[in-house]
């Protein structure tokens, strides 16, 4: 086979593949279960979304803001420094996960700049505790 048809081929699977990743970023990625044990302990983790009261969402928002501000206190003791990320927090079995976007600077239009590698996930326990932190690839 020709070089060219053989780039033409390549070149028209990555341009599907790219339409397909645009037509897909903005959906959230699932949380698929490892395996059955792990589906089980992730249905019993599960906080009731629907009916949502004004208690709960305050409850939720209490854990989260606690689990974020614990993981930002470590890296700053760690660091020196005052730390730039954005934070998200979700429950697991053993406690909470902190997943740390760092940033690296501003655009012009006041826009995040994040970087590649420039994450890490800080795992917290149920007694507020940091149990690892887990650096970016």
């Amino acid at each position: 086979m020709c070089l060219h048809r053989v780039l033409r081929r390549v070149t028209a699977v990555l341009g599907l593949f790219t339409i397909a990743g645009l037509a897909c970023r903005d959906q959230p990625w699932p949380n698929l279960p490892r395996d059955k044990a792990d589906a089980e302990r992730s249905s019993q983790d599960e906080v009731p979304s629907d009916p949502v009261s004004p208690q709960d969402d305050e409850q939720q928002s209490d854990w989260r803001t606690r689990a974020i501000d614990v993981a930002r206190s470590y890296l700053q003791k760690q660091d020196g420094k005052p730390i730039d990320a954005t934070f998200s927090a979700r429950r697991s079995a053993e406690g909470y996960n902190v997943f740390i976007e760092f940033i690296g600077g501003y655009d012009e239009h006041g826009q995040p700049r994040y970087f590649p590698g420039g994450h890490c996930l800080v795992q917290v326990s149920k007694d507020w505790k940091v149990v690892e932190v887990v650096p970016g690839a």
